[in-house]
């Protein structure tokens, strides 16, 4: 035998609940449709268009079936925090795209299971300063340009890309 207790609540105070947590959920919702960014809407953002007017191509316009994860638009990365606030497309130098291209097909031709997927690409010079600025002194520094000498890295100009392999068996 069970020692359960019920607790009982009458159903018009579940309803009044409901409802008013649904009233919240819609004003919710329209605030943050209020709020969405450009880039919800389709449109490019600031550095999107930045990009592009340094002759960047976005890679999975260019490179059909190719996987793209802009990891640093999220939490998820050696930083521990977002850094892309308005950039979640990879963007690349036209050269470095096609160079890209023959690996994506060479790979879907040699192993149909396996995918690349785009974690970076393009990086604007302000997160690779922010990015210098956390790790130089460390035993990281080896992992990131300076962006005070050369001009920074190949992800500044478009020419480097970090990706991964996923198997999607």
């Amino acid at each position: 035998m069970h020692n359960e207790s019920y607790f009982f609540v009458p159903l018009w105070l579940i309803n009044h609940i409901i409802n008013k947590k649904m009233k919240r959920l819609l004003i919710l919702a329209a605030l943050l449709l209020m709020a969405l960014p450009t880039i919800a809407w389709g449109q490019k953002s600031a550095t999107e268009k930045g990009l592009e007017a340094m002759g960047l191509k976005n890679v999975a316009e260019e490179i059909p079936g190719i996987e793209v994860y802009m990891v640093y638009a999220t939490p998820y990365n050696f930083m521990g925090r977002v850094l892309y606030h308005d950039l979640d497309e990879a963007y690349l130098a036209p050269v470095a795209i096609e160079k890209l291209r023959k690996a994506h097909e060479y790979l879907r031709k040699k192993r149909m299971d396996l995918h690349l997927v785009v974690y970076d690409a393009a990086r604007p010079r302000s997160i690779q300063e922010q990015m210098w600025s956390v790790v130089e002194g460390t035993n990281m520094e080896s992992f990131v340009a300076n962006p005070h000498v050369r001009g920074g890295g190949g992800h500044n100009y478009g020419i480097s890309v970090d990706v991964t392999l996923v198997d999607c068996t």
